[in-house]
């Protein structure tokens, strides 16, 4: 018997972080390196998505993205403009879709995915399914 469930993602991998990038096709830095946004907002940074980069995905509006490491959580935490909020939902189901491939390959499971869109508050998302 099938049941739901509710994950909360947390992005731990430094490796699977950049193979998303890559996915993505999104060049980034690597460094102690600062993230510029809208006027004069800066936020350092681990790794750097320059604006001109996130253009190629319809994004960067108003500034960089980035990513930085939590100590206390020992998660990276995305750094980006409010307006670019979307860029992050993919980037976040493209994270979560590697993870478990990664897991089912590793445990030599078949899996399967099933992407799709769908209209969610005035504009469209992608959906993916996963079945391991």
């Amino acid at each position: 018997m099938s049941s739901y469930i509710t994950c909360k993602l947390e992005i731990k991998s430094l490796d699977m972080l950049k193979k998303v990038l890559d996915i993505m096709g999104l060049s980034y830095q690597e460094g102690n390196l600062i993230a510029k946004g809208y006027g004069k907002a800066t936020k350092n940074v681990e790794i750097l998505i320059p604006q001109h980069e996130l253009r190629k995905v319809k994004a960067g509006t108003y500034g960089d993205m980035g990513f930085m490491y939590n100590k206390e959580t020992e998660t990276y935490d995305v750094v980006v403009d409010d307006y670019d909020r979307r860029l992050v939902d993919t980037f976040i189901q493209l994270y979560a879709v590697e993870t478990i491939k990664n897991f089912a390959t590793s445990n030599r499971k078949e899996y399967q995915v099933v992407s799709g869109m769908e209209k969610i508050n005035s504009h469209k998302e992608i959906i993916l399914d996963v079945y391991v």
